[in-house]
């Protein structure tokens, strides 16, 4: 297998999936965890004469950002031997992480969302209120912070994450025992469990719930998996958790989307040869971990491969960029969407290039509405 044969344009699939339904996903529930984490965007502020610049007074109004990533490297560094103080100016607000995400790309599809993690207490932290009201949002930590000091050159991200780290099964349990994780994930059409990367605790939460829940759903549920970029991971780690997610029982289908990254690491703790094509890569990350689906997907196009081989598609490039950060788990949304939606894999990977493309081009999420009118359409694949 070198390569493989194209997929069903986007727009044809959309066409023919909101003729049958236009609300693909109305009644359909999905499970997120379980990472959550606030992400402050701001900006370092200097005086124009380059000096860390006055905290308030008749000099405020002078500050100026700095400019460069390596502009500010150089500031600090200047500053070795001695203390510094360095203001920021916020610019914004908003969730973060790869299920929190991946929710409300789902949710703008119309599916009903339950999600799980440290997304605050004793009340979620405001900026989860829209993946509130897209479902049910159970917390049971408090979030990770992440501080995005942004330049011209680049961006530095400062982050905070004892919280979300300590959360494994036996802190999950405590706050929700075996039964009531049943009774959340007995109810949902779809799990995903996503940002393994990011999560010293995340081999261990599959751990526990392989044994103590996933055997005892009601009805065949697929589960999604995103490992998010797994190069802070070492390859035994990244084999022990691949090596739990083969061992899941048949009624727990695995659905794995990996970015090139994620899929060349897999490819390495797999032992598999080098020089594969996109097929053959997927095909055998397929057969070695016993997937139903697994996809690898970047900015030129995706290819799956299923038990009846494999499929590719061309993104829906846009020259002018928007939004990058997420454009992976809105992929994923609709990857998830088409699955749920009933839709073959070649079809659900078409529909996923869509989310992903009208992601990019419009900084949100995409509604079926958007996916039917937007300018992705118009664009070549």
């Amino acid at each position: 297998m070198s390569a493989a044969p194209a997929a069903t344009p986007p727009n044809a699939v959309l066409d023919r999936l909101l003729a049958a339904d236009p609300a693909p996903l109305a009644g359909k529930t999905v499970f997120v965890g379980f990472d959550a984490f606030v992400d402050l965007v701001a900006r370092p502020l200097r005086a124009p004469d380059g000096s860390a610049g006055p905290g308030s007074g008749p000099g405020a109004a002078q500050r100026v950002p700095h400019a460069t990533l390596a502009g500010f490297g150089a500031f600090i560094g200047a500053r070795s031997g001695r203390s510094a103080s360095v203001e920021l100016e916020e610019r914004a607000e908003k969730l973060g992480g790869n299920a929190p995400i991946l929710g409300n790309a789902l949710a703008a599809l119309g599916a009903r969302v339950r999600a799980v993690g440290p997304y605050g207490l004793p009340a979620p932290h405001p900026v989860f209120a829209e993946l509130a009201r897209a479902g049910e949002l159970v917390s049971v930590g408090e979030p990770g912070l992440s501080v995005a000091l942004e330049f011209e050159d680049g961006k530095l991200m400062l982050a905070l994450n004892r919280a979300v780290d300590r959360l494994d099964y036996a802190a999950l349990a405590a706050v929700l025992p075996p039964d009531r994780l049943l009774a959340l994930l007995s109810g949902c059409d779809l799990l995903a469990f996503v940002n393994w990367s990011e999560m010293p605790g995340a081999t261990d939460l599959l751990a526990g719930l392989a044994r103590d829940v996933l055997p005892r759903l009601p009805k065949p549920v697929p589960l999604l998996v995103d490992l998010s970029d797994c190069s802070r991971r070492s390859a035994a780690d990244l084999r022990d958790y691949l090596d739990r997610l083969a061992a899941l029982p048949p009624a727990v289908p695995v659905l794995l989307s990996l970015n090139r990254n994620e899929a060349d690491r897999v490819r390495a703790a797999l032992d598999l040869p080098e020089g594969l094509s996109d097929a053959e890569g997927v095909a055998r990350i397929r057969a070695e971990l016993r997937l139903d689906w697994a996809v690898l997907h970047d900015r030129d196009g995706a290819t799956i491969a299923h038990a009846g081989g494999a499929h590719a598609v061309h993104s829906l490039r846009n020259p002018a960029p928007r939004l990058l950060t997420g454009a992976g788990d809105n992929f994923n949304a609709g990857l998830c969407a088409g699955r749920l939606a009933g839709l073959g894999p070649a079809d659900a990977l078409a529909l996923a290039a869509a989310t992903a493309a009208h992601y990019v081009s419009q900084a949100r999420s995409a509604s079926w509405t958007d996916l039917r009118d937007g300018d992705g359409r118009r664009r070549t694949p």
